[in-house]
């Protein structure tokens, strides 16, 4: 879970302390790898890094234990707070000089999010750590933001030392609350140092599809019926004769749709192998996407994995979020990540210091 090359055996030196606060306990891939992406670049310079649970602790047993008692009993935000400021003896004992809340949805309207936002920064001053928001996002479900949701979100940002969001969608939304419009910074996925064997011949095509659940609850598609269509479109756009589809997802909460979607594809391709692939963990996500030629999804970390491993991407936007990231990806990669580099370093000088080295 970290760097441990550059932490001293008491935890406190003269390299500063980066903590990523992530979904890193998560059972969706994609949010587990967007700190990994993250820690990779920032171990480009002389820090120490650790990733940790952005919604709390809640690997030792007795701790598990009591947050699964309040949340039977509906106390889901105290839960939470009692999650994170478990972390508060780590904090105390090793002084991380700057706590990056980064990559992924961070800043959705729901209690635990918005109830981690304001533990964390409790946390921070606590150990009189600096606070970020870095390539994160929000959405609006069924309406705007409730005026708790919005008061919340704008105490969070009031604390923050720098503030970088990860797609236009998102700042729209803090500019009709905040009345500002803070940067942006590509997807911390982007991060990541992967690469496809150059031997392998790429073939099939890869079909990541989100919950129905998540998807109506956007308003652009109204039905199965509907939503399953856009995909046969696009499969029909970019399938060969006779190749096989692979139907998987990133995400737990998706598998049942991804054997729906599985079975409604048999029928309609009885020339083409339908086969579902599951990713236990994101090597063998990794694994999968470096020979599929094509990858159509409505899961975003799905379609940037296959970005980055040099596969042909398709997108469904099954929201404005997903809209906002297909131009991003129609970018060369380099590009995308020379943007993520640059935003990265910019980070480090405005809360470490503006002479953070780089090693090589």
């Amino acid at each position: 879970m970290h760097n441990k090359k550059q932490v001293q055996d008491n935890g406190v030196d003269d390299i500063p302390l980066v903590w990523i606060v992530h979904r890193c306990q998560t059972r969706n891939l994609g949010d587990q790898l967007l700190g990994l992406g993250l820690e990779t670049q920032l171990q480009h310079y002389a820090l120490a890094t650790e990733r940790l649970e952005f919604t709390g602790k809640g690997k030792s047993p007795l701790l598990r234990f009591a947050r699964k008692v309040l949340k039977r009993f509906r106390l889901q935000s105290l839960s939470t707070w009692v999650g994170v400021l478990s972390y508060v003896p780590r904090a105390v004992a090793k002084r991380p000089r700057l706590i990056v809340i980064g990559g992924g949805q961070l800043l959705l309207p729901h209690t635990t999010f918005l109830t981690a936002l304001s533990a964390w920064i409790r946390l921070a001053k606590i150990c009189d750590a600096r606070l970020a928001l870095f390539s994160v996002g929000t959405e609006e479900r069924k309406g705007p933001l409730s005026a708790r949701s919005q008061a919340i979100l704008r105490d969070a940002i009031a604390h923050m030392s720098f503030i970088r969001l990860r797609d236009q969608h998102s700042r729209d939304i803090l500019a009709r609350i905040t009345g500002e419009r803070f940067p942006l910074a590509p997807d911390t996925a982007y991060g990541l140092v992967l690469q496809s064997p150059h031997h392998v011949d790429r073939i099939g095509v890869g079909v990541c599809p989100a919950s129905l659940k998540s998807v109506l609850s956007y308003d652009r598609f109204h039905s199965r019926e509907e939503y399953y269509q856009a995909f046969i479109d696009r499969i029909d756009a970019n399938l060969l004769s006779g190749e096989p589809i692979t139907v998987f997802s990133t995400a737990w909460a998706d598998r049942r749709e991804v054997l729906t979607m599985a079975c409604r594809l048999e029928t309609h391709y009885p020339e083409n192998k339908v086969e579902v692939a599951h990713i236990p963990d994101s090597d063998a996500l990794i694994a999968l996407l470096q020979n599929l030629r094509v990858v159509i999804g409505s899961r975003m970390h799905g379609l940037i994995l296959g970005h980055i491993l040099g596969a042909t991407v398709d997108s469904i936007s099954r929201n404005d979020k997903m809209a906002s990231y297909e131009e991003q990806m129609s970018e060369p990669l380099e590009s995308i990540r020379a943007k993520l580099r640059l935003e990265i370093r910019s980070l480090l000088t405005h809360t470490i210091s503006e002479s953070i080295d780089e090693q090589g």
